[in-house]
């Protein structure tokens, strides 16, 4: 399916004229240092006055603190999820005690998971990246919070690793998995996050063509995976999101941040 930014600017344009109550991205970074600090209260302010709630996920215990302070100033605005990134090799005792003293504060657990990008890919690392996402998967079931699941190139063994683990609360977020295998968490109850990049992801466009409406959430993952290739990316970017999932399954998009609002709201348990 081909869609072209002149479509998706008139969506947006046509929803920003529109009142909404609140629209939710449901993974960002908005602690990220690829902000200046005058880009991220620029990136808080202006997400606020368009109504977009951050659930937030720190990657470093520096974020990690700074993520907590943003969350507690701006409360009922930036929540947080705390975890270990496949990729980040850190102490994981010391973010699970991070995790169990905030616990009161922390609304997910994440992101965690798999990434089978090359060069991650060797036998070893799969295996090391696999008991680490066990390990989480069990400290969220204790805790009972909802998963935030990265799985790069690692979709079907994420997906299959949760179920057979007894994973029940899951964002699966930008998933880049096949869609049967989407469709296979989706028969779990598992939640699917849609990025900016759907504007120009075939593999995203596809998958957000399958996916009932029921089970997607948006989601930014600024300043990462923005709409136009290689620029910083903002949390309000989840309305290219909802502007082309509207296109896709020819619905109004203030049905998509209705449905996907609400979706956010019940996994995470948000107060708002």
């Amino acid at each position: 399916m081909r869609i072209n930014h002149s479509q998706i600017d008139k969506v947006i344009g046509e929803v920003l004229k529109l009142e909404y109550e609140r629209i939710v991205d449901s993974h960002c970074h908005i602690e990220s240092d690829a902000y200046t600090d005058s880009e991220r209260i620029y990136a808080i302010e202006l997400s606020i006055k368009r109504r977009i709630i951050m659930i937030s996920s720190p990657l470093t215990d520096d974020e990690r603190y700074i993520a907590l302070d943003l969350s507690r100033k701006f409360e009922k605005w930036i929540f947080i999820t705390i975890g270990s990134h496949p990729l980040y090799n850190e102490p994981v005792d010391r973010v699970i005690n991070f995790i169990k003293q905030y616990e009161r504060e922390i609304v997910g657990v994440g992101e965690v998971g798999l990434d089978f990008s090359p060069p991650n890919n060797s036998d070893e690392i799969r295996m090391q990246q696999i008991k680490k996402f066990e390990l989480f998967i069990n400290i969220a079931k204790e805790l009972d919070k909802p998963l935030v699941v990265h799985s790069r190139s690692a979709g079907k063994y994420a997906v299959d690793i949760l179920l057979r683990n007894g994973a029940e609360r899951v964002l699966m977020h930008s998933f880049s998995g096949k869609a049967k295998y989407a469709k296979k968490g989706i028969e779990a109850g598992y939640y699917f996050s849609i990025p900016p990049t759907i504007a120009y992801s075939p593999q995203k466009q596809k998958l957000a063509k399958v996916l009932p409406l029921e089970y997607m959430m948006l989601e930014s993952d600024a300043p990462a995976l923005s709409p136009k290739r290689g620029r910083l990316s903002y949390p309000w970017n989840i309305l290219f999101s909802a502007a082309v999932i509207s296109i896709i399954k020819d619905i109004d998009i203030m049905d998509v941040i209705k449905v996907t609002t609400r979706n956010a709201i019940n996994l995470f348990r948000l107060r708002v």
